[in-house]
C-alpha cells in the first residue's frame, strides 16, 4: 500500500522474520494476510493507511523506525503472531 492524499491514520509494521539458525531448514516468508485485511478494512472506511514490511523491502530496524517517525501516523500497529506459545 502506498501513502495517499489522506492524512496517515494507521501505520502497519510487519515484524522482521528472525534469521534462520545455521543448519536448520529456512522458514518461508508468509504474506501478512491479517495486516492486509485490517488495512483494507480501514482504507474502505476512509482511513489513511500505510504498510511497512521489512521482509520485502530489506530495511533495517533503524530504517523502519525512521520511516515510521517520518510518516507521523496517529497509530502504529505491529501484528505479532506465531505458533509458538511464547511468541
Amino acid at each position: 500500500m502506498s501513502i495517499n492524499t489522506r492524512p496517515l491514520d494507521v501505520l502497519f509494521v510487519v515484524p522482521m522474520n528472525p534469521p534462520d539458525i545455521p543448519g536448520s531448514v529456512p522458514d518461508a516468508i508468509e504474506p501478512p494476510k491479517d495486516v492486509r485485511f485490517m488495512a483494507a478494512y480501514l482504507d474502505r472506511r476512509g482511513c489513511g493507511v500505510h504498510l511497512i514490511d521489512p521482509n520485502v523491502t530489506g530495511q533495517t530496524p533503524e530504517q523502519v523506525a525512521e520511516e515510521a517517525a517520518t510518516a507521523d501516523p496517529n497509530l502504529v500497529v505491529m501484528s505479532v503472531r506465531g505458533f509458538n506459545p511464547t511468541a
